[in-house]
């Protein structure tokens, strides 16, 4: 692997922060494959992941993944919680309510942050 224990590349740690409803806990088994293939370089889904050869990023997952249930005080709490335990991004979450309250804190707890259903 390019980065994690032992190894010289660079680590970045990622939350999933979500519902985890039965949409949801697929959504967060295609995160888990999709990092996994990313840090193969495997391109068998995502072939740019196989020209990734002398890139030293690996993606680490947090565990566990944040049921927030899309509550909006729940979301703030995980993103202030991820963003001290050094979260690079975090995935979520996947309502709008939730996911605009936490990019509200974006000046304070910068990290990236991507919530792939929302709307607003």
């Amino acid at each position: 692997a390019p980065g994690g224990a032992g190894g010289t590349g660079t680590s970045l740690d990622i939350g999933v922060v979500s519902m985890l409803g039965a949409d949801e806990v697929a959504h967060a088994a295609a995160v888990a494959l999709a990092v996994a293939a990313f840090n193969a370089r495997n391109g068998s889904v995502v072939p740019a992941f196989a020209s990734l050869s002398g890139c030293d990023v690996e993606l680490v997952l947090a565990s566990p993944f944040v049921d927030t249930n899309d509550d909006e005080s729940l979301a703030i709490e995980a993103r202030v919680a991820g963003s001290n335990a050094g979260w690079h991004a975090m995935l979520g979450p996947s309502r709008s309510s939730a996911a605009v309250a936490t990019a509200s804190l974006g000046p304070l707890l910068p990290l990236v942050q991507v919530s792939w259903r929302t709307t607003a």
